[in-house]
């Protein structure tokens, strides 16, 4: 009886505060668990938003991967602690089964992936496979099942704008061109330690309408002005990104707040606000437009674009990609194609027209996160998405509706308005590391503060789900201690290959290649840095000649190649090897594989230009001129009838004029180089072979003028100027 008292005591002192005790634990409160929590929250908060290394190849994305494994690996071991403690609050049902079903969908689907390695890790550079997507998930339910009341949210929220303000103050410095750090890349517009202006606007319009409710609700004028300044940091941060989609989802969602407040204030308070968030909008662009014109102008020249949309290249390049989605879609609209396969399928839904806008380039998203959904994972990926969003929005306007405390309604309708900003900025964003975690636990915080806390008869009460709950943490522990050596072995890989990027290929290739055998013991089976490892090799066999490069570059190359069928680059670049080696005299013809590759890339890249290039110049090689010749004009015609590349067609034009001049068919070879002329006037090469044929026919005077045009052209051209000084002796004579 009086455990049992006790108990009850417990949980009548605060809803809020008691928690039920694991089995065989006595009665605890979860303030220490909690604190720990919000520290570990904390830390993966600021490493996602700004750790980055200048040193390897991928310098945002990979060090965040492996902040963000680790991170939540720490949550699942408090998580463990929260769970004996018996501190944890119940997920509603709706909630916690839509979101099961939507994981084991993602689970399902990725076995009919098209190219399962990638299904799983994710695209070089991007990591948004199935692995990083139970991540996110795993995020999403740690956190919304912790326990929340509003003091604790505020300051998780206040630890997560915190975050972010070192990230806004370095996009103001970049827009100032001010950045200290050295980049190897120069950005046309704020990328800060995100690496790219789409997900760094959209991440701080998840914070911004926050910003906004703590600047309204404070009750202290300090904290006023202190809120006032990160909201023009803010605002300042996100209009240097340049991004229009974040910019009318923070349009959109800080709108929402704003007439709330306004709405629900006194008129003289409304007044005041007005003005104060009057005068921060005039000192944006104040500052803006004094201290930084040229800023202003790129701004400025934004938004005109949304009453020119027809005109802008950014636009229709999406439009394109959307093409290609929905055509990839229609092929497989059940289970899709796995997590951020449709860099692999979009060269077989690559039309002619895509070279209009961008030319040789393989898109790795879509760049609209629901066609990206519907498109990787199939339709009821999709619909059980937005089926599970939808039940969080829904409980969370009704929580709105029905809240007695105006500071829970406040801050219940500010994670709606930044949830929805998100949603809207969706239609043309991706998903990206430094930025999609960020959501998933601010979805899983908006259930926590909607929660009705730990009930007496808390759900571990039960032996039975207790057991579960604990095997389940347990795995997920394994789980995420494997991703985690899996990510630092990744970085080391990189930095690696980033250390190799700086290096001369003449002076340090001894260092190159110990890091390339170094980095490839470390991540196993991957094509992409496979590939690259074979793309060193070339360019070591173009200055050096050696056999044994052309081995090794060959070994690597098909290795990448078997581990990837689906990308063309590596096909590519196993052709450029032949190409080079042939060039060098290592070999005389062209491997069988590569004849092979050839006939591959022609199938699968039909209409990129540079499958064609390529292809034409091992053609030129083999002496196959009129092969190569006709491969060029395709490629032209592909980069919408664009003049035909100078140096492979000349080549080509050159290897037919000599076929023609072994055939003792001059006049037939002159017309060739005529033409090449007419193409190219300022090309002496085929001055001087035109030269020298009107000196074989013996009509002195125009091999004469052909080689003075030849030095004309270029005063270096020693042929020509051997070939003048024998005609003027034959004139002699």
């Amino acid at each position: 009886m009086g455990t049992s008292a006790r108990k009850k005591k417990g949980h009548l002192k605060s809803s809020e505060k008691a928690a039920a005790p694991g089995p065989g634990h006595p009665l605890s409160v979860p303030g220490t668990v909690s604190l720990f929590e919000d520290i570990n929250l904390g830390l993966l908060f600021f490493s996602l938003s700004f750790l980055f290394s200048t040193r390897n190849l991928v310098a945002f994305t990979l060090p965040k991967l492996a902040a963000l494994r680790i991170g939540c690996l720490l949550l699942f071991l408090l998580a463990g602690w929260r769970l004996w403690k018996g501190q944890v609050q119940r997920i509603p049902k709706p909630i916690l089964f839509s979101g099961m079903t939507l994981g084991l969908w993602w689970i399902f689907s990725v076995f009919f992936a098209l190219h399962l390695p990638t299904a799983l890790n994710g695209n070089f550079g991007r990591y948004n496979g199935l692995w990083t997507h139970l991540v996110y998930l795993f995020l999403f339910f740690l956190t919304a099942s912790m326990v929340f009341n509003i003091r604790r949210t505020e300051r998780v929220l206040k630890i997560f704008i915190a975050s972010l303000i070192p990230v806004a103050l370095y996009a103001i410095l970049q827009s100032l061109q001010l950045d200290p750090i050295p980049w190897s890349t120069r950005w046309s517009r704020s990328v800060s330690t995100i690496g790219h202006g789409v997900p760094l606007a959209a991440l701080l319009g998840l914070a911004l309408p926050f910003v906004i409710t703590f600047l309204f609700t404070d009750s202290v004028f300090w904290n006023r002005i202190f809120w006032g300044l990160v909201l023009l940091f803010f605002l300042w941060a996100v209009l240097s990104t340049l991004s229009r989609g974040p910019w009318i989802g923070i349009l959109l969602s800080s709108a929402l707040i704003v007439i709330y407040l306004f709405k629900n204030k006194g008129k003289s308070v409304r007044l005041k606000r007005m003005a104060f968030l009057g005068l921060l909008g005039v000192l944006v662009f104040l500052v803006l437009i004094s201290f930084y014109p040229g800023n202003r102008n790129k701004i400025t020249s934004r938004l005109k674009t949304f009453t020119e949309i027809k005109m802008d290249t950014s636009f229709y390049g999406r439009l394109l990609y959307y093409q290609a989605a929905w055509e990839g879609i229609q092929d497989h609209p059940l289970f899709g194609v796995g997590f951020e396969n449709f860099r692999n399928i979009y060269p077989l839904y690559r039309g002619p027209i895509d070279n209009q806008i961008f030319t040789d380039t393989i898109p790795t998203m879509v760049h609209n996160g629901y066609l990206q959904t519907a498109l990787t994972n199939g339709v009821p990926a999709l619909i059980f998405y937005l089926v599970f969003l939808m039940i969080i929005l829904f409980r969370l306007w009704k929580t709105f509706r029905n809240s007695g405390q105006n500071k829970q309604k406040v801050l219940v309708l500010t994670f709606l308005a930044s949830i929805v900003g998100f949603l809207i900025q969706d239609l043309s964003g991706w998903l990206d590391i430094a930025l999609t975690p960020f959501f998933w636990i601010l979805l899983g915080l908006s259930v926590a503060l909607t929660g009705e806390g730990l009930p007496e008869d808390n759900l571990v009460r039960d032996k039975r789900i207790f057991g579960v709950l604990w095997v389940s943490v347990s795995v997920c522990v394994l789980f995420l201690v494997i991703l985690t050596l899996e990510a630092m072995n990744r970085l080391v890989t990189d930095r690696l290959f980033g250390i190799s990027q700086t290096l001369s290929i003449e002076e340090d290739w001894p260092e190159i290649e110990f890091n390339l055998k170094e980095g490839l013991t470390r991540i196993s089976d991957d094509s992409y840095y496979e590939d690259l490892a074979g793309v060193y090799y070339i360019r070591r066999l173009s200055v050096s000649g050696k056999s044994d490069l052309y081995r090794q570059g060959a070994a690597q190359l098909e290795k990448a190649y078997r581990h990837n069928p689906f990308d063309p680059y590596v096909l590519i670049h196993r052709v450029e090897l032949d190409q080079v080696a042939m060039m060098k005299q290592v070999i005389f013809r062209p491997a069988e594989f590569t004849q092979q590759a050839m006939v591959k890339l022609l199938s699968m890249d039909r209409n990129n230009p540079t499958v064609y290039k390529t292809v034409a110049r091992l053609k030129i090689r083999e002496k196959k001129f009129p092969e190569a010749l006709d491969l060029i004009e395709k490629a032209s015609r592909l980069n919408c009838g664009a003049p035909n590349p100078r140096e492979e067609w000349t080549a080509a034009q050159h290897g037919i004029f000599l076929e023609l001049v072994k055939q003792n068919n001059f006049s037939a070879a002159l017309i060739v180089l005529q033409k090449v002329v007419t193409q190219y006037p300022d090309d002496d090469p085929s001055y001087v072979l035109m030269g020298n044929i009107y000196g074989i026919m013996k009509e002195y005077k125009k091999a004469k003028e052909a080689f003075l045009i030849a030095i004309n052209l270029n005063k270096d051209n020693q042929n020509a100027k051997e070939g003048l000084r024998m005609i003027e002796e034959d004139g002699k004579r």
